[in-house]
């Protein structure tokens, strides 16, 4: 009997999570750059998105790719302490190219630095480390250094779960349109870090 009445309890406990992922679906959250959330909109309504569902929202794939030293890593640094400041959910950092640099104190924050040895261990594991953050928000999940598809494709099906926003940055990493919903790049030019959408449906703007 105990074992049938953990099994019911986990099955509301699953209904109520996919419930609760389809509701954050609507929320919408912002990024750093008002800029970067004009080109979202720009390229929805070429997507011919209703109105009322434009916008960047819970659930999104961003994809950023630049060269080496371009600024990728410092743009994500961004995004995560300004989702930390605006928002009150956890903020999962995963960093592959061992660039995080400093520190953000927040226990909300979370840094995890696998080697390449270690990634497909850690990649197993998120699905665990997500159960055991289960209390609280996460809205976020953010990867430096990502060089694999397969990443991309097992936050897909975390997403589906936890309905969480995940951004990307690589340095060569092109995906299909299936794993990605907005891809930009990030340059520098003039001791300045620019970021322009791919497809191109407004013009570079400066971010740093």
């Amino acid at each position: 009997m105990p074992f049938i009445f953990q099994f019911i309890q986990n099955i509301k406990h699953e209904s109520a999570r996919e419930a609760l992922t389809r509701a954050q679906s609507c929320v919408r959250v912002s990024l750093p750059w008002s800029h970067m959330e004009t080109c979202i909109v720009a390229h929805q309504r070429r997507q011919n998105v209703a109105e009322d569902e434009q916008g960047f929202h819970m659930g999104h794939n961003v994809v950023i790719v630049g060269l080496s030293g371009s600024g990728k890593s410092w743009a994500l640094k961004r995004i995560a302490t300004h989702a930390l400041q605006q928002t009150h959910s956890r903020v999962l950092y995963l960093d592959l190219d061992d660039r995080f640099q400093g520190d953000i104190d927040n226990t909300r924050f979370h840094l995890l630095q696998p080697t390449h040895q270690q990634l497909l261990v850690t990649m197993a594991g998120l699905e665990t480390w997500f159960r055991n953050h289960d209390d609280t928000s996460i809205r976020w999940v953010l990867v430096d250094g990502c060089t694999d598809n397969t990443i991309l494709h097992a936050l897909q099906q975390l997403q589906q779960r936890w309905g969480f926003v995940s951004i990307i940055a690589s340095r060569s990493l092109s995906p299909p349109p299936t794993l990605h919903d907005y891809r930009f790049e990030v340059y520098k030019e003039d001791t300045h870090i620019w970021m322009k959408p791919w497809p191109s449906v407004t013009p570079p703007f400066k971010i740093a």
